[in-house]
């Protein structure tokens, strides 16, 4: 039994679209804008945007995102497989070529006229290809469809903002009680470089204990869903684990591998992540519908056969469900983690120290700070569920 992909074409329905593509060529218009400051010679070192990404492994990171989110943007919503217009091929082309301009300065370090008009020109290119790739103005249905369930939380938002900052100015409420929204902004704005920076060393953690927590998930819940009898021994201890609060564990952590050593966050965060992900492995892959098993059984297939093409694309769900729980776990972790020691440039030793010291509207930049990159990143696992499994009944366009 296979699980065919539906293709979406480009004027399919409101229905059969999200806002997932409008967010990501949002997003890849913002870091072509970062990524001009940092490729331009006289703006890498002096430009608030160049300083906060002057780091080597950031710069790595962002632009492998940038490449992830071009390919999303070319593929679009439909079948990876389906037809592209000349128009989307040209654009696509043009982003290649802006992503490999970028590959050669951020992995090879190859100046290639980075003193000259060359990147402005380069991102322009780019900025176009995304357009052309975005379409906004073929997507105005689902502009108009989305209004309503958009613009009620977008008007609390605001009010919310407003009566805060009223609040605030009208009660004569001190910084280290309430921060205004403003006060809050332009700490922000004067500081992002440094923000940008102490998140990202958190982040690093967050990342690799993201990866190790939720590989070993899907290793073990492979194992578990294979092997009964392995799932009924390691439960137990796993559950015992996760029950562990983490400002118990971490000043073990820190004792074992030392306060500034990253391996301590790491850890923490591995063992937060791993336990959803285990779990939402195992049953995703005991999910599998008994018709679809009995008819693979009849047809003689192997258990890899049955597992490739029966208990994974039922798995896959599941294990995404565990990912992007995972997502926001691995952010918390990290910089609880810190609160108990860590590098000084560290979000979680920055919030820490702040607050003790009253800098109440630098202790919400580094929160918003915080927000952000565990919003991109949970964005980023949405983003390749959908392109990993396009043929899921949730992307499948609805009809009426």
């Amino acid at each position: 039994m296979t699980t065919l992909p539906i293709n979406t074409p480009p004027d399919a329905p409101p229905d059969a679209q999200t806002l997932g593509l409008d967010i990501a060529a949002l997003l890849t218009f913002g870091l072509i804008a970062a990524l001009y400051q940092v490729l331009a010679l006289d703006l890498r070192n002096s430009s608030p945007t160049g300083l906060a990404f002057k780091a080597d492994s950031l710069r790595v990171v962002i632009t492998l995102i940038f490449g992830f989110l071009g390919v999303s943007l070319f593929i679009g919503e439909g079948d990876p497989r389906g037809n592209r217009s000349p128009l989307r091929i040209v654009a696509g082309i043009g982003l290649a070529l802006y992503t490999a301009y970028v590959a050669s300065f951020v992995f090879l370090k190859i100046e290639l006229a980075t003193d000259t008009a060359l990147p402005a020109i380069m991102a322009i290119v780019a900025a176009i290809s995304v357009l052309m790739l975005w379409q906004p103005w073929a997507r105005v249905r689902l502009y108009a469809r989305q209004r309503a369930r958009l613009l009620p939380p977008l008007l609390v938002a605001v009010v919310v903002l407003i009566a805060w900052e009223a609040l605030v100015r009208t009660l004569n409420i001190q910084q280290f009680l309430l921060p205004a929204p403003t006060a809050i902004a332009g700490i922000f704005a004067t500081n992002y470089p440094r923000l940008v920076n102490q998140g990202w060393l958190t982040f690093q953690n967050a990342l690799w204990g993201f990866v190790i927590g939720c590989g070993l998930g899907i290793a073990f819940g492979l194992l578990s869903a294979r092997f009964s009898g392995f799932s009924r021994a390691l439960l137990p201890y796993a559950i015992a684990v996760n029950a562990i609060p983490i400002i118990a564990f971490a000043p073990i952590t820190n004792a074992w591998f030392g306060v500034v050593n990253p391996t301590s966050k790491i850890i923490i965060v591995a063992i937060l992540t791993f336990f959803p992900t285990m779990i939402n492995t195992v049953r995703g892959l005991t999910a599998a519908e008994p018709a679809a098993l009995e008819l693979m059984h009849a047809l003689a297939a192997t258990q890899f056969d049955t597992f490739r093409k029966v208990r994974l694309p039922a798995a896959l769900p599941y294990i995404f469900n565990g990912l992007k729980i995972s997502t926001s776990l691995s952010m918390i972790g990290a910089i609880v983690a810190e609160y108990f020691g860590g590098p000084t440039t560290g979000l979680g030793v920055q919030i820490s120290s702040n607050a003790m010291l009253i800098r109440f509207p630098l202790v919400w930049s580094q929160i918003i700070i915080a927000s952000l990159l565990g919003i991109i990143f949970y964005f980023v696992v949405s983003l390749a569920e959908r392109l990993i499994m396009p043929w899921h009944l949730s992307f499948r366009p609805t009809t009426t």
